[in-house]
């Protein structure tokens, strides 16, 4: 049994670790560029349009509409500056180069931020999003446990990358998944070929499948390890877990079927993540109408296989590949995470995290894993303290 790295008492940083972290943090605030500012409106921040396909293609001809949405510093705008650079320190390191390597890239990185974040901080976020390869759409949340798809807008702003948006999309996928968490390689590509499985209803209404990765391990920094350590905790990280939790609307094709999806105001948020079986219960609602879903059949725990899909397109190729004991996800619990203090791992067996494998399996980067590490080890008990008028239960 390896034990895990804990503090036993409090104490500061050395003044002058403080003082290097405190000017790093105004440095990446300030020095990210001014060109991607969005004044607070539904906006465009991608590059990528031409590089990406917005949709995804199912093997019988029907097109979808991919969303994953993360959340940036909701409620949490007056938090001090060190603990909004190691969020953004977290977005580039983890996030996006997981979501980047992903193999299928027909979907659309959808960010969420506090209305009261500081222009700095909104130029801040908007420049590292400008990493990721998918095409990226950014607009302000109030809502920290709910927050809204406004897919009107959204169908509106990705048509301009993808015209097929108006007349062509009778699937669409909502995905949630913090800025520090990581899923396998090939998890986007599962849960679209998840949704290409659901069969649309045969009257008006939406059909409605879940998807999860099967199960996950906890990464957490260690100063005693260069990469942090590792824990396959089993008991906790086997179902249900909100990264890439998804839910798929399927509607009949034509356009009374996309007039559901933009009106439907059903997402990956309107249940708690724990309890699928609560889909179950509604039976139709005025924008949605009529829900089929079944609590049994309808929910989908993807778990690695040697053959799993891998291309751009889901009815693309396949791939050889290690499944890693059917490992789908890995949840990051720093000094910056909402269950710092509370999500409990002690005597859980953890071990020196390996960074061939983090790269293997969730293309984490072995040096932005280090880098990640060696702060946060060094943050484990400072970060809480700098969030102002929040507790750490709010946390993302």
């Amino acid at each position: 049994m390896v034990k895990v790295y804990h503090h036993s008492k409090r104490r500061s940083l050395p003044k002058l670790l403080r003082l290097v972290l405190g000017i790093l943090a105004l440095i990446i605030i300030v020095n990210f560029n001014k060109q991607l500012f969005s004044g607070g409106r539904l906006s465009l921040a991608s590059k990528a349009s031409q590089n990406n396909d917005v949709l995804f293609t199912c093997p019988d001809g029907r097109h979808g509409l991919h969303i994953v949405h993360t959340r940036f510093l909701i409620g949490q705008s007056r938090a001090n500056s060190v603990f909004i650079a190691s969020r953004l320190f977290l977005l580039r390191s983890f996030l996006i180069p997981n979501l980047n390597a992903q193999t299928s890239q027909s979907f659309i990185l959808y960010a969420s931020h506090d209305p009261n974040l500081s222009p700095a901080v909104v130029e801040a976020l908007h420049s590292t999003l400008g990493a990721a390869t998918q095409n990226v759409l950014v607009t302000t949340e109030t809502n920290t446990t709910m927050p809204t798809f406004k897919m009107p807008s959204i169908f509106k702003s990705i048509s301009k990358w993808d015209p097929r948006i108006t007349s062509h999309v009778s699937l669409l996928i909502t995905s949630r998944i913090d800025l520090d968490d990581l899923v396998h390689v090939e998890a986007a590509a599962a849960v679209q070929a998840t949704a290409c499985e659901t069969s649309p209803p045969k009257k008006k209404g939406v059909a409605i499948k879940l998807a999860y990765m099967n199960k996950g391990m906890l990464w957490y920094p260690s100063a005693q390890d260069p990469y942090g350590k590792t824990c396959e905790w089993t008991n906790y990280f086997k179902s249900h877990l909100a990264i890439l939790q998804s839910m798929v609307l399927a509607v009949t094709s034509g356009k009374n079927g996309r007039s559901l999806l933009k009106s439907c105001k059903l997402n990956v948020y309107s249940y708690p993540h724990y309890k699928p079986e609560h889909i179950g219960e509604l039976k139709s609602t005025k924008e949605c109408g009529k829900i089929q879903f079944n609590a049994t059949t309808d929910v989908f725990r993807w778990k690695p296989q040697r053959k799993s899909i891998s291309s751009g397109s889901v009815a693309g190729s396949t791939t050889d590949i290690n499944n890693e004991k059917g490992i789908g996800c890995l949840y990051s619990k720093t000094a910056s995470s909402w269950s710092f203090g509370k999500l409990q791992h002690k005597g859980i067996e953890c071990t020196p995290a390996d960074p061939e494998r983090l790269e293997r399996l969730f293309a984490a980067p072995r040096q932005r894993v280090a880098a990640v590490n060696a702060l946060f080890a060094g943050l484990e008990i400072d970060v809480p303290k700098l969030v102002v008028n929040s507790t750490i239960e709010h946390l993302e």
